[in-house]
């Protein structure tokens, strides 16, 4: 605009962006946060990493056969179609124990003054290394001692520095004369911390002809070759180079001994017991014998990982452990559920892998009664890595329609995933069961695992119709709260002289509540016309926008809204009879 001041002859012409669109709906673009730890030889680092949409970038970071690898695998498949929406990876690092530690008293015995040139000290016990480094020479008067902290070179160290020990004469390099070294306390490291999980092979016979073998280690095949009249060590070392060359292979296989090659998982964790082997060679003459993957302990605590998620608004976190640990739901509880608050305004949900029966899953899960936080995407029966069935089922259909039609139900196939056998499937009574202790189900279509009921665990007593049930119906929820904060905290409305709808004005940066309410009328229109919401007048009619009585810089605001609802029942009655000819 041309200043008031010109006077000289000039046509103006002034060009600026105006949105007459406000309140025009949009769909919350959907973020995937991954919680989880790589593996045990990985150096990584725990600050957060936004992938590029490469699985072996993941790898690289955190190790081949990783949970956030074999995640990744799902979230960025090598053929293209994975994730059209960001995923920020949150890696934990694996908790290995505490470190032994020892207190050690130097003392100058001698009858003057004695000086220890600045060196690196080395004082070895027999089991472990300890050291101490001199940065400078230390003076010590005659009688005058000095206290020093040595902690082990490595967790889980049970030290044998007892009290009392005068360590003086192992010292490398030689202390002076007159110098004595003390140990005066010590501390075990006998907790190694978290622990990984192990399991065996084992082969006995000798093959009576040629042919070749599958094993297949949490949803990941080698396979070996079989030649007529090998023993059964001979077959479990063919076995094991199978293993060593497929890099997502999420354990690996030890020397073999006694007839039985050792597993272990890549991680440590409690995870790791979750890793189903199996082992398909139907060669005449040989046997082969699973020992179960077990021993897997202490999963790292998550609270980390949620604290770097910041003021990011993931909508949905994919959790890499175990689902049930109740303490560790209850952290994700917590942090979702507070981010639906009124001042967060980023709500977000767990998702978690299972493959466990009815009666295993919601034995947990029927606990949770106003938990919409966390929510399971099940397989049953399946020998996959839960959290990989959860990482599939949320790129093939939740997240993604999330992103592209939010108020779509999900219905999409585990396509490329192990489904359990028939036999573990279960029938509408079960499945009808579930949802009401707030367990999600599947059903099999043909040979993949299906997607059915996906919930929260919410179900509270007497609430017929649990409110925050479905997870659709919450990603409608997000979608709201989006399109509000975009209409309530657009720049032109921050500070913005605020006057009655009574009040005349000719400013162009004042705002009165029937501006607000015309930008929610239209998105009323808007959310119905997405069928997000449904009954739009409902909405207009009910609304409200009105100057605070109590403060005069404060708009209240009331957007009641009836969600859509999603076609998942359906009931038909079929009438016949017959034709009876003329008497």
């Amino acid at each position: 605009m041309l200043p008031a001041s010109a006077v000289s002859r000039v046509c103006g012409v002034n060009v600026e962006y105006r949105n007459f669109n406000a309140g025009a709906g949009a769909y919350l673009p959907q973020r995937l946060a991954v919680i989880g730890v790589g593996n045990d030889s990985a150096l990584y680092s725990a600050d957060k990493y936004e992938a590029a949409g490469s699985a072996d970038a993941v790898a690289k970071r955190y190790g081949y056969g990783s949970p956030l690898h074999l995640a990744a695998r799902q979230l960025f498949p090598s053929g293209g179609g994975g994730a059209n929406f960001p995923v920020t990876f949150y890696p934990l690092i694996a908790d290995t124990g505490s470190f032994a530690a020892a207190t050690i008293r130097v003392t100058n015995t001698a009858a003057s003054q004695t000086t220890i040139p600045a060196d690196r000290y080395h004082f070895p016990d027999g089991v472990m290394d300890w050291y101490i480094t001199l940065d400078a020479p230390l003076v010590l008067e005659s009688g005058e001692h000095r206290d020093f902290t040595l902690t082990a070179a490595r967790k889980g160290f049970d030290q044998n520095l007892a009290a009392g020990i005068d360590v003086a004469s192992v010292i490398d390099p030689a202390i002076p004369p007159g110098i004595t070294v003390v140990c005066v306390d010590a501390v075990n490291g006998t907790d190694p911390g978290s622990a990984p999980a192990q399991g065996t092979v084992s082969c006995d016979g000798t093959a009576a002809e040629a042919g070749e073998g599958t094993i297949t280690i949490g949803g990941v095949s080698a396979v070996f070759a079989i030649l007529k009249g090998n023993t059964g060590a001979e077959v479990l070392s063919a076995m094991r180079s199978a293993i060593q060359k497929v890099l997502e292979m999420p354990v690996t296989a030890g020397a073999i001994a006694g007839g039985e090659m050792p597993l272990t998982a890549k991680w440590s964790g409690a995870t790791g017991n979750d890793i189903a082997v199996k082992v398909d060679a139907a060669v005449e003459g040989l046997t082969f014998d699973v020992t179960a993957m077990s021993g897997g302990a202490v999963d790292p605590d998550v609270s980390p990982a949620l604290e770097q998620i910041g003021q990011v608004w993931e909508t949905f976190i994919l959790s890499c452990f175990s689902y049930d640990n109740p303490s560790r739901l209850d952290q994700y509880q917590t942090f979702s559920q507070g981010r639906w608050s009124e001042l967060e305004k980023k709500p977000c949900l767990v998702a978690h892998g299972c493959v466990d029966d009815f009666a295993t899953r919601t034995a947990l899960t029927d606990q949770r009664k106003t938990d919409y936080a966390n929510f399971l995407i099940q397989s049953t029966g399946s020998g996959e890595l839960p959290f990989v069935i959860a990482a599939k089922g949320l790129v093939s259909d939740i997240m993604t329609n999330a992103n592209a039609n939010p108020p779509l139900g999900y219905h999409g196939l585990l396509s490329g995933l192990a489904a359990g056998p028939d036999t573990a499937q279960e029938n509408y009574t079960t499945r009808n069961n579930a949802v009401a202790k707030g367990a999600s189900t599947n059903i099999k279509n043909g040979s993949a695992a299906e997607l059915n009921d996906i919930i929260t665990f919410y179900h509270p007593d007497g609430e017929s119709l649990p409110s925050r049930r479905y997870v659709v119906d919450l990603v409608k929820l997000q979608n709201v709260v989006f399109n509000i904060r975009a209409i309530m905290e657009a720049d032109e409305l921050k500070g913005a002289p605020l006057v009655s709808d009574e009040t005349p004005t000719t400013n162009p940066k004042a705002v009165q509540p029937k501006t607000i309410k015309t930008a929610l009328i239209n998105l009323a229109n808007s959310l119905a016309a997405y069928a997000i919401i449904q009954e739009p007048e409902f909405t207009k009619e009910n609304m409200a926008v009105k100057i605070s009585s109590q403060n005069p810089k404060r708009l209240d605001v009331r957007f009641p809204c009836k969600l859509s609802g999603n076609v998942e029942v359906t009931s038909t009655d079929i009438y016949f009879g017959f034709y009876l000819g003329a008497a």
